[in-house]
């Protein structure tokens, strides 16, 4: 095995003169604040360290002249070699947005390390540091881990000095100045340093001020080596220094980020505020392997259309390995989970999907015919590799999920484990009750859908953006580039155009044994989960199914902490040891490592309310029991938060019905659920066009583990209109937080094969899926139903014309109806797992 064993590199080893009084100020700290500072190409200096260079017959400053007077602007040497380290607070935007996303806090000792750390709002832990032997990195969604890089290590170790130009040439290498250049619309001189690891960066002095205005520099930015520039701004004095307080990195693409440190001080930080995390300690005396990666080897596909493909190879670790496969939409270079697998002694492909990237091709999104035809074939060229040991799993998360669903139907003999995540999209989409999901779509199609290679490039505001009409020109409106966009939206889900286009269906079957990872607030798989078993083509397959469901959003299951928030739901701990269990899985499969992988339950779900693990080994689970909770008011649920109750009663005879008024131009703004988690909901709870039906509150827990739906009987003044239904539980405070949710459009209520209208004033019977959850309702709570017509943008209006809801914008207003009686029993049907009946003995009305 080659293993990187260098974890006892002391500071000292990487060429420095750390002995002198102290070294500070926070610029080249900041400078590093959000990414992984790693080498460029290396330029020839001259060997005394220093120029004067002409141009023009203009000399221009000695880099240490200008190193000096930059000392002297912050405060003198004098000040800033007294200051023994420093800990700050503050928070980071993207420029132009007005809310802060990031609680940022750093920590330093002069000479001996540093930590930082990213509290990013609903994507868990950013934190990296270096403690004077570790350099180690946290990232939400990847295991903890020790970097193993040398180049970054050593710049780690660099970083341990808070200001090099106390001794330029000495801390940071051969320095000269190359020229002027304008930045950020001051005149300055640019100071080429090449540094201790063979990297090269540009410092650009104010020629004004003498002051430090910017250093740009190869980084680690979303996976890459990047050209970053970081401004800095605002310096305030601190014990007799000035340290910058905005600092804002500017990447050649992509938004500025801007943080603001809201709290200095300097102060003596403790050595154990440097340590690092336990995982990352165990992760360090680990036996991993290097990694070469070979970039854009072009695999030809059937069609002879080539796809790049980057190839992790795991150094020493044998000549025919087993191989992990991941296919991507988003840019294969920026895959982090690939070294992963490859330090652990697999070959890993990751391949850019048809027409993204580097690949030749033409993007379709509807299109998963081609995602079954390209997988396949990637499969068939991967096996017969001579460093394969033809043995092929894969790995993935949404879209990413999706390429394996649709690549396991294609049945290839090679493929013989996957752990699909959040990967629904690959059955179509009828998931949404012949909605059509606005707010997902339409910011996904600019940043990853784009025909023309242009993702990113432009950007619809959001939500504000999506209020235009007609929906079919939204992406032409805000000048995104070429996309599926049009043909999504104009072909209805009864349309044959989308079986067309390679879904998976029941007639499909499937021979691959699969971990799938999914969540509450999510895009459900537990159909998948049981069609793929339904469908097996024998037993062994059948048997080795198995679904771990989180509370969390879309592709976070793994940023889950210790104490993890749902949206603004606190759940409690939902950590669960995915990265152990994704690497027996595939050592098992892939390897023939008896790890007993098999033995864990097929189905490990997590209980929010209870905040607790559970399993079963079949969905839904044993146990459970249908109850109704009927839907009664006194006519009122849409105008006092009393009128409309939840009971196990059946209406009565004399029960009035709910009437509401839905304008489309006044739509219920929708607030958490898919992709987003709960939130509270009782300030939108007091609008007319929402009706309330609540239980009184539970005297004994209430477990609901399942699939759920709604009955509704409904009638409306239009030929067509949408019906929404959300599940709350108010907590005894008046906060309701959403736990599932369901749309259906009235026009689909006979089956989604055809557009059925309504005549007005006629009863009819709908029902709405609620999809599944697990959740626990304490005592206290009460459970509670709101009812509309409308959670945009979360999902399209319906304009209430009977015509074609994305190419009109003209809408109608309807008044829509609510029936409870005994010959229209409007209710709800939740699946108990224990104490409904006590809770619900004393409810009448």
């Amino acid at each position: 095995m080659s293993r990187l064993r260098n974890f006892d590199l002391p500071v000292k080893s990487i060429g420095f003169n750390l002995g002198f009084t102290a070294i500070i100020s926070l610029t080249i700290l900041l400078a590093t604040l959000t990414a992984c500072a790693a080498p460029a190409t290396q330029t020839q200096q001259s060997p005394e360290g220093r120029d004067l260079a002409s141009v023009d017959g203009q000399t221009f400053p000695d880099p240490l002249d200008l190193a000096a007077a930059h000392l002297e602007a912050i405060g003198g040497r004098a000040a800033v070699e007294a200051v023994k380290g420093y800990y700050a607070t503050g928070t980071a935007r993207i420029v132009g947005s007005q809310e802060d996303h990031v609680i940022v806090k750093e920590w330093v000792r002069p000479g001996e390390g540093w930590r930082m750390r990213w509290d990013v709002d609903g994507f868990g832990r950013l934190e990296h540091g270096f403690d004077g032997r570790i350099a180690w990195l946290v990232r939400p969604g990847q295991p903890e881990d020790a970097v193993r890089d040398e180049k970054y290590r050593e710049v780690a170790a660099s970083r341990v000095l808070l200001h090099p130009e106390v001794d330029l040439i000495g801390h940071l290498g051969a320095a000269r100045t190359i020229g002027r250049r304008e930045i950020a619309g001051h005149s300055t001189w640019e100071v080429q340093v090449t540094g201790p690891a063979g990297s090269v960066q540009s410092r650009f002095y104010d020629e004004e001020t003498g002051m430090l205005r910017a250093i740009e520099r190869d980084e680690l930015w979303t996976g890459q080596l990047t050209s970053i520039l970081t401004v800095y701004d605002d310096w305030q004095p601190v014990d007799g220094v000035l340290y910058p307080h905005r600092v804002t990195r500017i990447p050649p693409n992509g938004p500025e980020r801007m943080r603001v440190l809201e709290s200095v001080t300097t102060e003596q930080v403790p050595p154990d505020a440097l340590r690092p995390p336990a995982e990352v300690l165990a992760a360090a005396s680990e036996d991993r392997y290097e990694v070469e990666v070979e970039r854009d080897v072009m695999v030809p596909m059937r069609d002879g259309v080539r796809l790049a493909t980057d190839i992790y190879r795991p150094l020493g670790a044998g000549d025919r390995l087993p191989v992990i496969l991941i296919r991507t939409t988003y840019n294969k270079a920026q895959h982090g989970p690939a070294r992963v697998f490859a330090e652990r002694g697999y070959v890993v492909v990751v391949q850019d999907e048809r027409g993204k990237w580097a690949s030749e091709g033409e993007f379709a999104f509807p299109c998963k015919q081609s995602s079954r035809y390209d997988g396949y074939d990637i499969v068939e060229w991967v096996a017969s590799q001579p460093w394969s040991n033809g043995r092929v799993g894969t790995y993935g998360c949404s879209r990413l999920g999706e390429n394996q669903l649709l690549l396991a139907a294609e049945r290839h003999p090679a493929h013989v484990a996957m752990i699909p995540q959040s990967g629904r999209g690959a059955v179509g989409p009828h998931s949404y009750g012949g909605a059509f999901p606005l707010s997902m779509a339409a910011g996904w199609h600019p940043r990853a859908g784009t025909k023309d290679r242009t993702d990113g490039d432009a950007q619809i505001p959001l939500p504000e953006g999506l209020h235009y009409l007609p929906t079919v020109d939204i992406m032409q409106n805000y000048g995104v580039g070429p996309t599926d966009w049009e043909d999504l939206v104009t072909n209805p889900i009864e349309d044959p155009w989308w079986q067309t286009h390679g879904y998976i269906t029941e007639s499909d079957s499937f021979a691959t044994p699969a971990l799938m990872v999914n969540s509450w607030y999510d895009e459900q798989t537990l159909q998948l989960f049981n069609l793929m078993q339904q469908n097996a083509v024998d037993k062994r397959t059948r048997q080795h199914q198995y679904v771990i469901i989180s509370p969390m959003t879309h592709c976070r299951s793994e940023m889950a902490s210790e104490h993890t928030r749902v949206g603004e739901l606190y759940v409690g701990d939902a950590r669960f040891p995915y990265w152990e269990t994704y690497l027996r899985w595939f050592d098992y499969w892939l390897r023939g490592v008896d790890n007993g992988v098999t033995g864990i339950p097929r189905v490990q779900y997590y209980v929010t309310g209870a905040n607790e693990w559970r399993s079963a080994d079949e969905w839904p689970v044993p146990g459970v029991r249908p109850a109704q909770l009927y839907l009664r008011s006194g006519g009122e649920a849409g105008e006092r938060m009393d009128d409309g109750v939840l009971s196990h009663q059946p209406p009565e005879a004399n029960q009035p019905t709910d009437r509401y008024v839905y304008n489309p131009g006044n739509p219920v703004p929708s607030r958490g659920g898919i992709l987003s988690g709960a939130y509270d909901q009782s300030d939108i709870e007091q609008r007319a066009d929402v009706l309330v039906y609540s239980t009184p509150p539970l005297d004994d827990l209430l477990d609901v583990v399942g699939p759920m739906h709604a009955t509704l009987y409904v009638s409306s003044s239009s030929p067509d209109t949408d019906f929404t239904v959300k599940l709350v539980d108010v907590h005894p405070d008046g906060q309701a937080f959403n736990i599932q949710e369901g749309i259906l459009r009235a026009r689909y209520r006979e089956g989604f094969d055809r557009a059925v209208w309504m005549g007005p004033g006629e009863v009819y019977e709908i029902k709405v899926d609620l999809h599944a959850t697990a959740h626990r309702f304490l005592p206290g709570h009460r459970v509670r139903v709101e009812v509309s017509s409308s959670n945009f943008p979360e999902f399209d209006r319906n304009l209430n014309t009977g015509g074609d809801n994305v190419t009109e914008a003209e809408w109608e207003i309807a008044e829509n109806t609510i029936h409870h009686s005994p010959t229209h029993p409007s209710h709800l049907l939740l699946p108990v797992v224990a104490g409904v009946e006590k809770a619900q003995a004393n409810q009448k009305r």
